[in-house]
């Protein structure tokens, strides 16, 4: 048998002996499948299609053409097409006694491939022609497409695998793996190439081509030219094999022939370095086929006669904490991965992105965030964040990271060998200035200490100093941290303990087996016994009590676990996730008893189930109350990517709550009370204080408060008594149980909008406030509404929503507060004019040390002399005066520039940066570009990648045109005033101007990053095959020579010209790059110019091929298409920043309002910014 899933509209293809073919349609979604009674999935068709007679070999889809393609034993191709619902035969093909053993759709569905057992391998278009054909002496049993079509492998049975392009040239023959030289019978099964998730640039650590042999070796590589591919051999003999669709999950179909017939098939999952991740036995004889659904959560197996359907839990970054969810999926615009914190309360989403998210843990109000850095894979960022993803700090290790815990002090990382313990730091409310950025100067205080794991001897923990290599025989699986003990798991199943905060040596323990997650219990009380669950490599959950004698709790054994979670509260309590089904034990055992309450049997099952009996599941738990457990469907969470509902929860009650949730809608409150009497518990006897309020019962809510031991709500219920009127005593009685909407609604309708406003004030509903206090009119409303607006300010900048902090703060009138927001955002122009209003001595003070800080040193002055006209302390104005003075001499505007050159000349990268951000502040834009513009020019940065010199070119031209802005600004104030002649404006604008001593930057403002720009175009033309137009950008670049270093244009120009075959410009190209090396001694790679010019026209004459031409618009003269100036009368050509193309018509041009520069309308369309200087196209 064989399979397929289509990905667009979920049908299911699957063939079988004697023609059998057939399509199915699922319509199941994981939430469905939790209020099923089996958990199987609807079938919305199922259609037998004839027109095979042989047994079907080969099943394909093409999911843009919606074409299904199928073929036989016998030979017969058959195309299938959709109409009305019913799939009808499009077209038959047939090659006499030749029958395919594999075939594929490229990725855009334009072309398949088609292998035949007799060598013969036919690439055909989707309307049935020929395109190109070609015999290889082998027999041909996989086919593959490159990601982006521009590549075919052919694997023979035989192992080796051929290499040609999409239009039928022979490229390479693939190299399989050393391991596999020496093997016999060696034979290919499969060919695998997913779409990588990132751009080439970040794939470093997902291969994606799969080359799969029968005896289970296989062979993992990033692409076609990977010299370092990953091997692995498998004790499993491979069938088929299939990625999922984000390429991180490669499942084997395999068996083992040791084993006994019914038990020997299965799946074989591993990731994309080879690691094994989960077997899965699939029952019957023989498994022969699979293929994954478009969300790589269902898995469908072709066995024997049966279609089996599995569900997937994919092994998300996720947690959950302080009623905020923070998760991680790929970013589909910018290829990177993207980290969601969703606040579940507020319904707010913050995003942030990273290049390789490794891990995601928290511990109460924070989360950690481990992912490698963008600049160097080889060392790991550890971030603390908050709720709305702010970060709070970081350190940098300088190894892999494999395993990371956290408790509420500190952070544990680990490699297969060592740990290190991080103790982060947190911000305060009362550091408010000192924000995350200014903490990174500061970081050799920071608290960060490695051991080795085999120095684990009884006593204080050591740090180890030794090699960094260093490896051990019995290596780390797994570590959990709690805030009183670190438990790190070896392979070999010793438990290795640990003590905070002293990290004391605990005697070891032994496990049964090699865990790959565990988890401590909460500790309620002092005799608490802390028992350890763990879930081993096999899936399968065992506790282990660390109390006493530290050994495994007997008869306690689950199989099939993927997941479990302990109780907040409840210490015995712990929830399991087996298959699709959840269970929740107390203990070890089934504990069911039997309430007699008012003559009916209440069953109560505390330790075994929530419901009658155990659920269908296909949720996450989020958190296990002593109550209720919190679980999310993160799969549909994380399809959609960002919330558009709050039906992604689901609260599943224990049936104690259910049976006395049923008392309270009946709104009978003896037999909840006698139901709570008989059965203690604190969630009962909330509900009936609760339920007895409302039914204004106050003599059964103040049993229930006293059975709480809640003296404030026993207060409350005094103070209740003392209202008389029935409505406000509604009222209250709605606010204190959270109500506020209907408590509000009552107070409005007895006209008292007083208590409406307090009610508000006291829940922190601002923004309510603000508005009843709009429709109120009394004496009091402007400073009600001034501490209104000042509150909401205060809500946006915990957030760190500094933009609309302000804004409030500014109706507020809240100079202090709105000094610090301008402040944070860099509006030194407002907190200027802000001084001017200031009449407040320690606003006027902050102000001043604000602005120093900030290289403002004139603003800060006028600050200063303004205190001494609102303050009579002599004293202290004395020592402020004397502060400024020996501040403003030390910091003179000659001293500045003398600084910035010095820093300049240091080559400190990170100081060149701080001096750029002080001149910004200080609004010397043309010296924070001179600074830029001198660094772009280092080797140290020329280095760094195009991508970082662009970015740095476009900083030096923004701040130029802002410098530009202040001279227009400058001038027109200038005009205003009689006493200025415009000789002075003049000389006052030339000196400016001679700050820079390069005048051509200003004149050419986006020449640099123009010409990085073009450069990068080239070279992604260049790789995409377009080699025509990497050509035109080629000879267009040499206009460049003072940005980019000439011999990596004409390089660039050589390569080009040599694959286009326009071999005259390739000659010019080495006569200059000899040139360049001969005159320059950093370059001693003359001869090899000169040896490769010699290879090269020893073969090819020194002339141009034939290409087609344009005329030049300025004296119509035929131009060569790479060409970008014209021959005859030196007319220069622009070209479009997107395309390439040379732009000929002023019609359809589009030029950019910033930077002025050019491209087609056409290709401009589809973009939403231009891609320059990214402003935004209007």
């Amino acid at each position: 048998m064989c399979i397929s899933w289509n990905h667009t509209d979920d049908y299911i293809a699957c063939g079988g002996d004697r023609g059998l073919l057939k399509v199915i349609q699922l319509s199941t979604s994981a939430k469905q499948l939790d209020n099923t009674a089996t958990g199987q999935s609807d079938i919305a068709l199922n259609q037998t299609l004839e027109g095979h007679s042989g047994s079907i070999k080969v099943i394909v889809w093409n999911e843009k053409h919606q074409k299904l393609t199928t073929a036989d034993d016998r030979g017969y191709i058959n195309v299938w097409v959709l109409h009305n619902g019913i799939w009808y035969e499009e077209m038959i093909n047939s090659r006499n006694n030749s029958t395919v053993n594999s075939m594929k759709w490229s990725k855009d569905g334009n072309k398949i491939c088609i292998a035949y057992n007799d060598g013969m391998v036919i690439v055909g278009s989707v309307d049935g022609n020929r395109l190109w054909s070609a015999e290889i002496k082998h027999n041909i049993v996989a086919v593959e497409w490159s990601p982006r079509d521009k590549l075919i492998l052919l694997g023979a049975s035989s192992g080796e695998i051929y290499v040609y392009d999409c239009k039928g040239n022979f490229q390479s023959k693939l190299k399989v793996p050393v391991a596999l030289n020496h093997l016999e019978n060696q034979y290919l099964v499969s060919i695998q190439w997913s779409t990588p998730r990132y751009d080439l640039t970040f794939a470093s650590q997902q291969r994606s081509l799969a080359i799969i042999f029968q005896q289970g070796y296989l062979q993992l590589m990033l692409n076609e030219r990977d010299k370092e591919p990953v091997s692995a051999n498998l004790p499993i003999r491979v069938i088929t094999a299939k990625w999922n669709p984000s390429g991180t999950v490669l499942a084997l179909v395999a068996e083992k022939p040791e084993l006994p017939t019914g038990e020997r098939s299965m799946i074989y999952f591993i990731n994309s370095l080879g690691e094994p991740i989960h077997t899965l036995k699939v029952p019957g004889t023989e498994a022969r086929s699979c293929s994954w659904d478009s969300a790589g959560l269902r898995l469908v197996i072709a066995a024997d006669y049966s279609i089996i359907l599995t569900n997937i839990r994919m092994e998300y970054k996720w947690k959950y904490f302080s009623d905020t969810v923070v998760y991680s999926f790929i970013s589909s615009e910018s290829k990177d991965t993207c980290i969601a914190f969703w606040d579940t309360k507020s319904n707010e989403v913050h995003f942030k992105h990273v290049k390789e998210l490794d891990f995601i843990d928290a511990c109460k109000e924070y989360a950690l965030i481990v992912h490698s850095c963008e600049k160097n894979a080889n060392k790991y960022f550890l971030q603390i964040c908050k709720g709305t993803g702010s970060p709070v700090d970081f350190t940098i290790i300088d190894w892999r990271v494999h395993f990371a815990t956290m408790n509420n002090r500190c952070v544990v990382v680990a490699d297969t060998d060592r740990f290190s313990v991080w103790y982060f730091k947190t911000i305060s409310q009362a550091d408010d200035l000192q924000t995350f950025s200014l903490r990174k100067s500061s970081r050799q205080s920071e608290k960060r200490i490695t051991y080795q794991i085999d120095n684990a001897s009884l006593g204080a923990a050591v740090e180890y100093t030794g090699p960094p290599d260093k490896k051990t025989v019995d290596s780390i699986c797994c570590i959990h941290a709690t805030d009183s003990l670190l438990l790190i798991a070896k392979k070999s199943g010793q438990l290795c303990k640990y003590k905070f905060p002293s990290l004391l040596v605990l005697k070891p323990s032994k496990l049964k087996s090699r865990p790959t997650k565990m988890t401590l219990n909460c500790t309620n009380t002092l005799t608490t016994i802390r028992t350890l669950a763990y879930i081993d490599s096999s899936h399968v959950l065992r506790l282990f009590s660390l109390t006493n004698d530290s050994n495994e709790v007997a008869g306690f054994e689950r199989r099939d676990v993927w997941d479990f979670k302990w109780s907040t509260l409840d210490p015995e309590l712990l929830a399991v996730t087996e298959k699709n089904r959840l269970c929740i034990f107390k203990g070890t055992k089934a504990q069911v008893e039997e309430c007699n309450l008012a003559k009916t049997t209440y069953q109560i099952m505390d330790d075994l189930a929530f419901l009658q009996e155990p659920i269908l599941f296909n949720a996450r738990m989020c958190e296990l109350s002593d109550v209720a457990l919190r679980t999310i469907y993160l799969d549909d969470l994380i399809k959609d990517q960002k919330p558009n509902s709050a039906d992604y929860f689901l609260e599943i009650k224990t049936q104690l709550l259910q049976v006395a949730t049923n008392f309270a809608k009946q709104k009978q409150l003896q037999e909840l009370a006698s139901f709570a009497e008989q059965n203690t518990h604190p969630a009962i006897w909330k509900l009936l204080a609760e339920t007895a309020l409302l039914e204004c019962n106050l003599e059964l809510a103040e049993l229930a408060f006293i059975k709480l031991l809640d003296y404030n709500s026993i207060q409350f219920l005094r103070t209740l008594i003392t209202i008389s009127d029935e409505q406000l005593k509604r009222a209250e009685i709605l606010s204190f149980l959270g109500d506020l909407e209907q408590a509000e609604k009552i107070y409005i309708n007895c006209d008292r909008i007083d208590l409406a406003i307090a009610l508000n004030q006291k829940y922190g509903n601002w923004t309510r406030v603000v508005e009843l206090l709009r429709d109120d009119v009394g004496v009091e409303n402007d400073t009600r509404l001034d501490q209104a607006y000042t509150a909401i300010g205060d809500q946006m900048a915990e957030k760190n929503n500094w933009q609309q902090a302000a804004h409030y703060y500014e109706l507020a009138h809240a100079s202090e507060k709105l000094i610090q927001a301008y402040y944070i955002l860099d509006r030194f122009d407002d907190l200027r004019k802000l001084v001017d209003s200031l009449t407040d001595f320690n606003a006027l003070k902050k102000t001043a040390v604000l602005f120093s800080s900030a290289g403002l040193y004139n603003e800060a002055e006028a600050a200063f002399l303004k205190c001494k006209e609102c303050e009579s302390n002599n004293l202290e104005i004395s020592n402020l005066s004397k502060q400024l003075n020996k501040l403003l001499k030390s910091h003179t505007q000659n001293q500045i520039i003398e600084q910035s050159n010095e820093i300049t000349a240091s080559k400190n990268i990170a100081q060149i940066v701080d001096a750029v951000r002080s001149c910004q502040k200080a609004g010397r834009y043309l010296e924070a570009a001179k600074l830029l513009y001198q660094l772009a020019k280092s080797d140290t940065v020329k280095t760094s990648g195009l991508s970082i010199m662009k970015q740095i070119h476009v900083l030096v031209a923004l701040l130029i045109e802002e410098h530009k802005k202040r001279l227009k600004v400058k001038q027109s104030s200038k005009k205003d005033k009689d006493n200025q002649t415009n000789n002075a404006i003049l000389s006052d604008l030339l000196e400016d101007e001679n700050k820079l001593e390069n005048s051509n930057l200003t004149e050419n403002a986006w020449k640099g990053a123009k010409a990085y720009h073009f450069y990068t175009l080239g070279q992604r033309f260049l790789y995409s095959g377009d080699l025509h137009t990497a050509l035109k950008i080629a000879n267009y670049l040499c206009n460049f020579e003072d940005i980019i270093n000439p011999v990596e244009i004409y390089s660039f120009l050589a390569l080009t010209s040599g694959h286009c075959g326009q071999f005259a410009t390739c000659n010019k190209a080495f006569v200059k790059l000899e040139k360049l090396t001969s005159s320059n001694d950093t370059f001693p790679g003359e001869n090899e110019y000169e040896d490769l010019a010699f290879q090269i026209f020893k073969e090819h004459a020194v002339k141009d091929s034939i290409q087609d031409t344009f005329p030049c618009p300025t004296c119509s003269s035929e131009i060569p298409l790479h060409h970008t100036v014209c021959n005859n009368c030196d007319h220069s050509f622009s070209l479009c920043m997107v395309s390439g193309k040379t732009l000929l018509e002023p019609s359809e041009i589009w030029t950019c309002r910033r930077c002025c520069q050019l491209a087609d309308k056409k290709s401009i369309s589809d973009l939403s910014i231009c891609v320059l200087c990214h402003n935004i196209n209007e």
